[in-house]
């Protein structure tokens, strides 16, 4: 018989002022069945909005409260990938609990469907028909309780303060992105953040020690695809262009990009930065590069082929 530590995590993103009767039974059960019970508290990598608005401080002191017994740590969210969200994952908890007999322990819309690594996992039959969306929109819409002083009370004003805090116009988040093409503009330079994830350009937030956009993208460039790359005769080829990025779908934030062109001079791309686990690929610069592009960058490859169609009107490239 094994005399191994055994340790039930259950992963959740929690993002209520209290834990709702599901949540409740699913990390009850897990206790039960386990030597020592750990919550995994899912944290956004995106500023916060009303689907992801809870601080992980505040979250642990809510854990404490409801279910005392649990050990909670923070877990990052992935900006890359389920591969590399899992294996981060695998390597977090065997480093914390290397001689423990590790289980995974989920219940209705639990981490399963995205995980891929190598612990074992349990998944439990939920408790009741409770949605974390419906009760967060339903607390938007009530008053706010009478008591100050309340922990419940000062959660239920945070979600109220993040979920309006664009107010009667929104926050539109200014990103860059940098495309590199050949001189003729025949190819362009694309890259993949993990194997079997769609192509998309190199880009990323605007900073504020960044002196313009152009500087902006060269710099995310430089981090995301090497410094060995040299690229020269940068443009705006089209600015303030929406995106609709998935993490943010269906809030009061929004996106838009700058884009920022390179002709590729020398140099051999080396991925870094949240590129680092993908690959890169010369692609055809034609319409049909859509199919193999990330949805939300499809609008900047339209923006692209109208400008090289007008460069080619100028005559300032050949139509190859």
């Amino acid at each position: 018989m094994s005399t191994r530590e055994r340790i039930g995590v259950v992963i959740a993103r929690l993002q209520l002022p209290e834990p709702h009767p599901g949540h409740m039974s699913l990390m009850w059960r897990a206790g039960d069945d386990f030597d020592r019970f750990i919550v995994l508290a899912g944290q956004s990598n995106y500023r916060p909005h009303e689907r992801n608005w809870l601080p992980y401080k505040y979250l642990k002191m809510v854990l404490g409260v409801h279910v005392p017994e649990a050990e909670v740590f923070p877990f990052q969210d992935s900006g890359i990938s389920n591969r590399e969200w899992s294996e981060r994952l695998d390597a977090f908890l065997l480093d914390l609990f290397p001689d423990a007999e590790i289980t995974l322990c989920g219940s209705r819309d639990s981490f399963r469907g995205s995980y891929t690594g190598v612990l074992p996992t349990r998944e439990y039959e939920p408790y009741g028909d409770y949605s974390a969306t419906s009760i967060r929109q339903q607390l938007l819409q009530d008053p706010v309780p009478a008591d100050p002083e309340g922990l419940r009370v000062f959660l239920h004003g945070l979600l109220a303060g993040v979920a309006s805090v664009g107010g009667d116009f929104g926050i539109i988040d200014p990103t860059v992105d940098a495309v590199v093409y050949n001189h003729d503009m025949s190819k362009v330079l694309l890259a993949r953040r993990d194997a079997g994830l769609p192509l998309r350009f190199f880009g990323g937030y605007l900073d504020k020690r960044d002196a313009d956009a152009i500087d902006a993208a060269l710099r995310e460039l430089r981090e995301e695809a090497g410094g060995n790359l040299q690229v020269r005769n940068p443009v705006i080829i089209g600015a303030l262009i929406p995106v609709d990025d998935p993490r943010i779908r269906g809030t009061e934030l929004s996106k838009s990009t700058t884009l920022c062109g390179f002709e590729y001079v020398s140099g051999e791309v080396c991925l870094a930065d949240d590129m680092g686990e993908g690959e890169y690929e010369w692609c055809d610069l034609n319409a049909d590069l859509k199919d193999r592009l990330t949805p939300e960058h499809h609008v900047l490859l339209e923006y692209l082929l109208r400008y090289r169609d007008r460069q080619r009107k100028l005559g300032q490239i050949s139509n190859f």
